[in-house]
């Protein structure tokens, strides 16, 4: 439907114009009886039930079903001002939007595992086709860990079709076969004790297959289904469990959900600071604990299963692999790791005698140490690694996990390797004391302090992003011009040892190929005007905010923009001093700036965050020159 005025081919609508007309919408959605849903969306700065809501979240309408041109909504929206047209070359009866996620299922298999006394772990079935190119042994294999009998219950987590993971960006999946995408799976494994059971117990184990990376979440739905299987006494009864599995995941209400641009995740993370998740008072932490996840459910049967998605991870971040508990296991020794990931390492994480599960979230909270800024992990990780299957030693700068402590003697087969029983970190081959050690050493001791202090995961995650930023990739592309000439050799000369191993990675290749190549960089004016900096020319300092003037004129810019002032690095604050500078110019183009941000719901709730003297000073500066914002 269009809801703007249609008599004009030159239409123009602000985010939030078209967020008030769209709750509208929803509003007589609701009364009709429709059960509209609010979704996150490509826009941000939204209106949602007549008020306003944070930028970190979005109020586009998701609704999934009929509606016809003569079923109520025309008219309801007619009379409150709001005219509209039915494309012509749409159905009337088509549907308002498709779920985002329709072209691929959430799950693009299942299946049914258990060990059997006679032939071992057995892949009993899959539904609703197989992989014609993994042998059924790989997958009872994963789906069944090591010392499983010992326990109730577990889990693991494997990858498929790696080469997928390592193919650029821009380049298509094969269409011919989509089993062979990149695929992320979860299998759940229980021990039922049954004295009718040979030697008094049945291992069961259900896995799924997804090219979505929110599978994970699913796990709970997976206890139920191994459940269910438990259960089953007919292999009839044991599909119909998979064929159940299949539908109620693939039933899940995702409409709502999609991975947010890197922006977006800028965004959404901006008030994380070096105090914690401190934004500005309570309730703008309580917003941005609540924006992180999409929540939604999974109807099986008369079982309702509550699950929710995290949104401002990227591909290589994973909800369950937290770097805090890797810094409770390894202490200050966690940089040795952070060190070997970086610079392409071999190196295992070994769990004896430690839950499977256990060992996977340490594999996948490792891509957290340096992604982002860094990206392209995920086809060096094995969850889930065993003696059946070393082709993963094969691959260059793996890091796998492990429950058999005979890994821990074969030295040759690894570089460095991480006893989660112990917590030792141990090296192959005695290395020698690298030059940014100490530095290493001092920013590991004030993350350790934050985490013992109670602060979070994602200020964890923003405290590595940062560091890697800082000392690894502005260092490696020239960026650090926010440094003092000597500030800088000196960060140069420290960082220098693992930026060149780091440099002969594909990890290093495939960063520098995916960089973008644009006129003015405001990113470096940004980190120019941010901390260790050294003292500006009055000239550059002028060209700065000249530049911040004139290219940042809408409201996606201005989110842009926002998106690279961390509260973790002074915030906004950092360019409104720009109104205590001497030159002129430079107090008018920062007065132009705050005023476009104050025009826009999106962005003028940045403005409450400047402290009170300079909101004063603003103001009066503002009142003095009456600057023209307009583009």
């Amino acid at each position: 439907m269009d809801l703007l005025i249609h008599h004009s081919p030159n239409t123009i609508c602000h985010a939030s114009v078209l967020h008030l007309l769209l709750v509208e919408v929803y509003e007589e959605l609701q009364a009709l009886g429709k059960s509209p849903t609010i979704a996150f969306g490509s826009l941000l700065g939204a209106v949602r039930n007549g008020s306003m809501i944070p930028f970190t979240e979005d109020a586009d309408i998701a609704y999934s079903g009929e509606l016809r041109s003569n079923g109520g909504l025309p008219g309801a929206l007619l009379a409150k001002g709001l005219p509209h047209t039915e494309p012509e070359e749409l159905n009337p009866s088509s549907s308002v939007m498709a779920s985002p996620s329709a072209a691929r299922p959430l799950a693009e298999v299942v299946l049914y595992a258990e060990f059997d006394l006679t032939k071992g772990s057995t892949l009993r079935a899959s539904y609703p086709s197989s992989f014609a190119h993994y042998s059924p042994e790989f997958f009872a294999d994963v789906m069944l860990p090591e010392g499983v009998h010992n326990r109730e219950e577990d889990f693991t987590v494997f990858f498929l079709n790696r080469q997928s993971a390592s193919l650029p960006p821009n380049q298509a999946e094969p269409l011919d076969d989509p089993l062979r995408s990149f695929m992320h799976c979860v299998s759940v494994v229980r021990t039922t004790h049954d004295a009718a059971a040979r030697r008094g117990a049945k291992v069961t184990a259900v896995a799924l297959c997804s090219t979505h990376k929110s599978c994970f979440a699913l796990k709970d739905v997976l206890n139920l289904a191994v459940l269910k299987m438990v259960g089953a006494s007919t292999e009839d009864e044991s599909n119909t469990v998979l064929r159940e599995l299949y539908e109620a995941v693939n039933a899940v209400d995702v409409s709502g959900f999609r991975g947010l641009s890197d922006m977006e995740r800028r965004l959404l993370k901006r008030t994380i600071s070096s105090t914690g998740r401190a934004a500005a008072n309570r309730q703008d932490a309580e917003t941005l604990q609540q924006a992180l996840f999409f929540r939604t459910q999974a109807q099986w049967g008369e079982f309702s299963v509550p699950l929710q998605f995290k949104l401002c991870s990227t591909e290589d971040q994973h909800d369950d692999g937290t770097l805090t508990q890797l810094l409770r296991t390894f202490g200050d020794q966690t940089m040795t790791l952070y060190n070997a990931v970086l610079t392409g390492a071999r190196v295992l994480l070994l769990g004896y005698n430690r839950p499977a599960g256990e060992v996977c979230n340490a594999v996948l909270a490792t891509s957290s140490l340096v992604c982002p800024p860094l990206f392209g992990l995920v086809h060096r990780q094995f969850p889930y690694a065993n003696l059946t299957d070393l082709g993963f030693l094969s691959t260059p700068g793996y890091i796998a996990g492990v429950t058999n402590p005979m890994f821990k003697t074969k030295r040759e087969w690894w570089d460095v390797l991480c006893d989660l029983s112990t917590g030792e970190v141990l090296v192959s081959s005695p290395v020698e004391k690298d030059d940014y050690d100490a530095s290493d050493r001092s920013f590991v001791l004030e993350v350790l302090d934050g985490v013992a202090t109670g602060y979070d995961e994602e200020w964890v995650r923003c405290m590595f992003e940062e560091y890697t930023r800082k000392n690894v990739v502005d260092i490696a592309l020239g960026e650090a011009n926010y440094l003092s000439p000597d500030t800088q050799a000196k960060r140069s000369a420290l960082n220098n040892k693992r930026i060149t191993k780091w440099a002969r990675t594909d990890n290093y290749k495939q960063f520098m190929d995916s960089r973008e190549k644009t006129g003015v960089d405001l990113k470096r004016h940004i980190r120019s005007l941010q901390g260790d900096m050294v003292v500006l020319d009055d000239s550059l300092v002028e060209k700065i905010y000249a530049d911040f003037a004139a290219l940042l004129l809408s409201e996606l810019e201005l989110q842009e923009f926002l998106s690279f002032l961390p509260v973790l690095r002074g915030g906004l604050q950092t360019i409104a001093q720009g109104i205590f500078h001497p030159s002129i110019s430079v107090k008018y183009n920062t007065v132009v700036l705050l005023k476009r941000l104050e025009q826009f719901p999106s962005t003028a709730s940045s403005m409450q965050r400047l402290n009170a003297f300079l909101l004063m000073s603003y103001q009066r500066i503002h009142d003095l020159v009456k600057p023209d914002t307009r583009s």
